[in-house]
């Protein structure tokens, strides 16, 4: 007896040093059926999914697929996630050429088998618009997914937006005559999307500089032009910037309080997790530098000072990739920032500060100040602060 268990427990472990892609390599695979990936529902069986989502195909001879196909797109499999019995697996986010809802499976022999499944195209998915306050007529950049045979309609326009090019993850759009402040909606063959905020959007709106409390700390220039976006704007220029060179001209700051009565900051609802600083700005030039913002509260007697222990955002819009670059934006763009970046002190020695309560602050100043490596000169507009939900 204690010989033939000997040889069962040897013939056992010839058997688990075979790989499941060497033991079903001659064999024709075979889905039985799919079901998704939550454990907490692995009974849950489907017939289509979404593109990019994970789903488990499972069945038998699984071991030596080296190929799977959607409809004609090819998916990306990860070896660690097939077995004899199941594959995980991506739906891919191409969309097919040739619909056939079907899925196709090749092993490393050749073998091919097919599955009857079915692929679904979300709707659009809208991730930016380069610029919330362009004016009718100028051009705006879409970003997102899914943009297939797209229609974009704003809100007070007649008609549909004109399209200047496009492809699937991007748009070029003219403004059409007539839009107003709303929502924004992106329709396509499977579907359509609006923009969870609003085009021009004046919920949360700290300042445009053309009303409002609006009060100067420091010299920054609050001026219009013919490339104004709506109005004055706050201009910040200098010849050449310095590290921690002290600048009143590129100082500037809202102070909600009038006539010796104050008011908190206007916001959107919700927690600093859900919520971003917004404006637009039109970078000239800028090399290096950075510019600190942050909230307070009130203070009598009007002093104000980066040294404080208020929470700070350092905006570097010239840092990209890791590497200094001139921020230029040819053009007014929108920019957002999440309150969660408002962490640091003056001289970023911590990262750990944070908003406790955006609601109980009155004032928002900002300054260009702090270590610059790469002194150089500095031209940049700015307009319409404002601070609104982004999740």
């Amino acid at each position: 007896m204690a010989a033939l268990m000997s040889v069962i427990g040897i013939g056992g472990l010839a058997s688990c040093d075979q790989t499941d892609a060497e033991r079903d390599k001659d064999a024709t695979p075979k889905v039985e059926y799919v079901r998704v990936t939550n454990p907490n529902a692995a009974d849950s069986l489907v017939v289509e999914a979404m593109m990019g989502q994970q789903i488990v195909l499972m069945g038998s001879d699984l071991g030596a697929v080296e190929e799977l196909w959607f409809n004609d797109v090819k998916a990306l499999l990860n070896p660690t996630l097939i077995t004899s019995y199941s594959i995980i697996v991506d739906v891919p986010s191409v969309i097919p050429t040739e619909v056939t809802n079907t899925i196709t499976l090749i092993t490393s022999s050749g073998n091919k088998a097919t599955f009857p499944f079915g692929v679904r195209v979300p709707n659009p998915l809208i991730r930016d618009i380069s610029c919330e306050y362009a004016r009718p007529g100028d051009v705006i950049e879409i970003t997102g997914n899914y943009f297939i045979e797209p229609s974009v309609f704003f809100t007070g326009a007649d008609d549909a937006a004109e399209i200047v090019a496009f492809n699937q993850t991007s748009m070029s759009v003219v403004v059409p005559q007539g839009t107003v402040e709303g929502p924004i909606s992106v329709q396509s063959i499977y579907g359509t999307t609006k923009t969870k905020f609003n085009f021009m959007d004046s919920n949360g709106l700290l300042t445009n500089f053309d009303d409002g409390y609006v009060q100067p700390w420091g010299r920054g220039t609050v001026t219009t032009g013919p490339d104004a976006i709506s109005g004055n704007y706050l201009h910040f220029e200098a010849p050449s910037l310095s590290a921690w060179g002290w600048n009143e001209s590129l100082m500037w700051g809202y102070w909600g309080y009038a006539e010796g009565a104050h008011g908190n900051v206007p916001i959107a609802q919700g927690t600093n997790d859900e919520l971003a600083l917004k404006f637009e700005a039109n970078i000239g030039t800028w090399i290096d530098c950075p510019m600190l913002m942050w909230f307070q509260t009130w203070n009598p007697a009007g002093n104000l000072s980066p040294d404080d222990a208020y929470p700070q955002c350092h905006w570097k819009p010239y840092i990209q990739n890791g590497a200094l670059t001139d921020a230029a934006t040819n053009g007014w763009r929108t920019f957002t920032i999440p309150l969660t970046e408002f962490k640091y002190d003056k001289e970023e020695s911590t990262d750990n500060l944070a908003i406790d309560d955006i609601a109980k602050y009155t004032d928002f100043n900002i300054m260009v100040f702090g270590a610059c490596d790469n002194p150089g000169p500095l031209d940049i507009k700015m307009d319409n602060f404002r601070i609104v939900r982004i999740n």
